[in-house]
């Protein structure tokens, strides 16, 4: 039982940490290049069901949404290092 949970820890662990890079490379590629391109298709596609509900709950903050700047791929990038971060003491009490 023990293998397993570090097994399902560990493959949370990767898919977390390539979403983040993920995400980061999509703010990349949408400050550097067309929205239209496939690699930032790619990336909306893997990134966009994470991000979007970070989206709304963000814009029901009144000074966030009337901010001209995304906050959503930041809380989204933090939440996804807290989430990989608390992966190790989840396993612990395990």
């Amino acid at each position: 039982m023990a293998e397993l949970i570090a097994v399902l820890t560990s493959t949370v662990a990767v898919f977390v940490t390539a979403l983040s890079y993920l995400i980061l490379a999509r703010v990349l590629v949408q400050v550097f290049s067309d929205e239209e391109s496939k690699t930032y298709q790619f990336c909306y596609a893997l990134t966009e069901p994470v991000v979007a509900p970070v989206r709304s709950v963000l814009s029901r903050i009144d000074a966030l949404s009337e901010s001209p700047l995304d906050f959503s791929y930041l809380a989204t990038f933090i939440l996804l290092s807290i989430v990989r971060l608390m992966l190790p003491t989840i396993t612990h009490y395990l």
